[in-house]
């Protein structure tokens, strides 16, 4: 009798987390920011935040905004699987980098000018994405910061 319910516990829990994935179409796998510092006064210093994101769904996936500290940024988007094949499937993995440069003189940050306001400003990183045309949102407030990279 208790191996019945327990099979049927373990049964429940993989079919609801199989639902949620599916659901969400994007999963969080890490979250990283990298300062550095280049050799020469005028190289500047920056930071870079990379967020490493798995499909967890077959359907379309698109990433139209990413917020840092409640700002929208400029993003570049890497999928690996579409560096060889032009296609992307469930479990492939997709890398969105934010990079700040700081110089002298000048700030660039990458912020959008005419950016959308972040509807959870409580997070450090927000993704707004589509999964066939219904719109999601990825939250976190976990970011591993790496050890600061300073170039000759």
């Amino acid at each position: 009798m208790k191996s019945t319910i327990y099979i049927s516990i373990l049964f429940l829990i993989t079919i609801l987390s199989c639902k949620t994935q599916s659901r969400k179409g994007l999963q969080l796998i890490d979250a990283t920011q990298k300062s550095w510092a280049g050799g020469t006064p005028q190289s500047g210093s920056g930071n870079k935040i990379n967020l490493l994101l798995q499909l967890s769904t077959q359907k379309k996936v698109v990433v139209e905004h990413l917020w840092i500290d409640g700002k929208e940024v400029d993003f570049e988007i890497q999928n690996y699987r579409m560096i060889l094949d032009r296609t992307a499937t469930k479990g492939d993995t997709i890398d969105l980098s934010y990079s700040q440069i700081f110089k002298e003189n000048e700030n660039i940050l990458n912020i959008k000018q005419n950016g959308i306001k972040c509807p959870f400003e409580e997070y450090k990183i927000v993704v707004a994405f589509d999964v066939n045309g219904k719109k999601r949102f990825l939250k976190t407030n976990e970011v591993n910061i790496l050890p600061k990279v300073s170039y000759p």
